[in-house]
């Protein structure tokens, strides 16, 4: 069992000022991390060995970046309902070149959320439903999805029901305190894929909320937690 001191590791703070940073990626084969600021229509690239954050502006909401294997400086990404295949080299204009799927055609309020690739190269990615007035989600509106490229099966359609309390769910092993009001999402890095990288959101937080968690919406690296995750895949696609 991991048992972690508070002594035995160190937050630093690597981006500061996104309002809903989504879909962190970190990118094995070039030691950089991808990740989107959704409502601000802002895409990152963080390189941890010189420092070096490239930030550029979308027309559209991008909730992940996934390098797609084979094809440089080639992404897919997920715009509104769409899944697109994205060039962008960090420097200039992001520019989406090919519209791979679109799905839920008659819910023209939801938008994907996360995803990741699996072991074949294929994405999997949920849709959420619009965020209301008060915060929250409506139920009921979301499904789970997979694609992968043409020499597989086209896009499936899978909801997934889970029982949280069913055996195996899993034990509560250690917590790691974040200097924000809202994770997001996580993803290992760094040479070693011991760097936990954590995504935060400020939207939606009251100034005295703001006042009190100013870190609310950055990025933070996490190290010497004693873990080391595995390489994330990258998308498989051949036109």
């Amino acid at each position: 069992m991991l048992q972690l001191k508070m002594s035995s590791f160190e937050t630093e703070t690597i981006v500061k000022g996104c309002e809903l940073g989504e879909g962190p990626h970190w990118d094995d084969r070039t030691q950089a991390l991808y990740f989107s600021d959704v409502p601000g229509k802002f895409l990152h690239r963080y390189i941890p060995s010189t420092k070096t954050h490239d930030v550029s502006k979308t027309d559209t909401w991008i909730s992940i970046i996934i390098p797609i294997e084979g094809m440089e400086n080639k992404f897919l990404i997920s715009n509104g309902l769409n899944l697109s295949i994205m060039s962008w080299d960090a420097h200039g204009s992001p520019t989406i070149i090919e519209k791979l799927a679109t799905v839920e055609e008659d819910k023209p309020d939801n938008n994907f959320n996360d995803g990741k690739v699996d072991d074949t190269g294929r994405v999997w990615i949920g849709t959420m439903g619009p965020i209301l007035s008060d915060g929250k989600i409506p139920q009921g509106k979301a499904s789970l999805y997979s694609f992968g490229d043409k020499s597989q099966p086209g896009i499936r359609h899978h909801v997934l029901h889970i029982d949280p309390k069913s055996p195996g769910g899993g034990k509560l092993l250690s917590t790691v305190p974040i200097p924000a009001d809202q994770v997001t999402s996580v993803a290992f890095g760094g040479p070693n894929l011991t760097d936990l990288y954590v995504t935060s959101s400020s939207k939606g937080l009251s100034e005295e909320k703001m006042a009190a968690r100013p870190l609310s919406g950055s990025t933070f690296c996490i190290k010497g937690l004693g873990v080391k995750g595995l390489p994330a895949n990258s998308f498989k696609w051949h036109s």
